[in-house]
């Protein structure tokens, strides 16, 4: 029976998806370090809980109904992948009747979108003002790419997160050192009950996906999806 709908939140999107993983899998205590990093992966490209545990449930049965077992998350990975893509094209909605357009097309609309709530930030938030132009520019950047390249829909995508990423840097480098401590103690709090079962290289990296998840939420910035 697959799950129809839950919650979010850090703490909760890690605990929901060990408990489970290990539920399902029937066997071990812990997660393995490379299944760690598929996590953090998915937390860092803000999918779905439901995504993950749908793709659980899906993954699970269909191994079950070859008499064979899921033995890391690479396998859910793929799940994962194939169901968050199904769900951002179903989020563009049907185009109108003797309208079509490419992918490419409404993703280059969805960033312009993004351009556009970013610089009614800059205008409330002076202290941004200087962030988001770069990231405004570097935007317009790949706009100018999608319009004279072909770059498929993973390529963007990877592109719209390492600017997510860069603006990420730029405000929290210009936060006040207890400032920078809060958001690191706040990202700590949420792992510590996973800590005893992770390995330092996925304690880390979680935690600076969380910080990013955490400031960028305070600060109101839009999600960098252009497909929303």
């Amino acid at each position: 029976m697959l799950v129809t709908e839950c919650t979010t939140g850090e703490e909760e999107f890690i605990q929901r998806i060990v408990t489970r993983y290990l539920y399902l899998k029937q066997r071990g205590l812990v997660i393995s370090p490379r299944d760690w990093q598929y996590i953090c992966r998915w937390l860092a490209q803000n999918i779905p809980l439901i995504t993950v545990l749908k793709a659980l449930e899906i993954g699970f049965a269909e191994m079950t109904e070859h008499t064979a077992r899921v033995r890391s998350l690479a396998y859910i990975d793929r799940i994962v992948t194939r169901l968050e893509r199904e769900r951002r094209l179903m989020q563009i909605g049907r185009p109108k009747e003797n309208e079509t357009k490419s992918t490419s097309e409404v993703m280059r609309d969805g960033l312009t979108r993004i351009i556009a709530e970013l610089e009614e930030i800059a205008k409330k938030e002076g202290d941004l003002a200087h962030p988001i132009s770069n990231t405004i520019l570097n935007i317009r950047r790949l706009i100018d790419e999608i319009d004279t390249r072909s770059l498929d829909f993973d390529h963007i995508l990877k592109r719209v997160t390492q600017i997510e990423d860069g603006l990420f840097r730029s405000v929290f480098n210009r936060l006040e050192e207890e400032k920078k401590r809060y958001y690191e103690k706040k990202a700590d709090k949420t792992l510590t009950r996973f800590k005893a079962n992770m390995p330092e290289k996925a304690i880390q990296s979680t935690k600076r996906k969380l910080i990013k998840s955490i400031v960028l939420r305070d600060f109101d910035l839009p999600p960098f999806n252009p497909l929303i």
